[in-house]
């Protein structure tokens, strides 16, 4: 999967500032716990984020939607490429 382009975020964004991600995955503990450790490690956050998830009717696959502050846009791309390394990601918007 492609990163976003660090300029189109700084033109189109303000940061500090909220940034939506929706990562879809494999419904697996190990996924799981890894999206959620990714953003609460990049933010330095001492608690998990906020955040909402939707298990398919399968179960098979689930959705993580976040909506943090981010201090910058390449905090931003952190996260995508982080995201980008673990096994099961099926989809980031």
């Amino acid at each position: 999967m492609s990163l976003p382009d660090i300029e189109l975020l700084e033109a189109n964004h303000k940061f500090p500032g909220q940034f939506p991600i929706k990562v879809i995955g494999t419904n697996t503990d190990t996924f799981n716990k890894a999206i959620v450790q990714i953003f609460r490690e990049e933010l330095r956050l001492d608690e998990d984020p906020e955040y909402s998830v939707r298990a398919t009717k399968a179960g098979r696959h689930v959705s993580f939607s976040f909506s943090p502050t981010f201090e910058s846009a390449q905090q931003v791309l952190g996260v995508y490429a982080r995201i980008n390394t673990v096994d099961g990601v099926v989809m980031i918007l």
